[in-house]
């Protein structure tokens, strides 16, 4: 199993991931996420601290465009 905190520690000196070690990442056992999660957290933090950006729709009028997916379609029954 990967040390994540070494390979954390890698990429921040400008290591590149290789495909094995992003499909071992992406293929984590459940009791390692959290250990994932804190060396991911350790290059976030160095990049971006503790900030974070919030995207909010300002325009909440009915669409008319036909996008089934979206909530904000005029007949949709998708929640907001």
């Amino acid at each position: 199993m990967l040390n994540f905190q070494y390979l954390a520690n890698d990429i921040i000196e400008g290591y590149a991931l290789t495909e094995g070690e992003s499909l071992a990442i992406l293929n984590c056992p459940d009791n390692a996420i959290l250990p994932l999660l804190h060396s991911a957290y350790s290059i976030r933090k160095l990049y971006y601290g503790n900030k974070v950006k919030l995207t909010m729709i300002i325009n909440t009028k009915a669409c008319s465009e036909n996008y089934g997916y979206c909530a904000q379609f005029r007949v949709s029954t998708n929640p907001i």
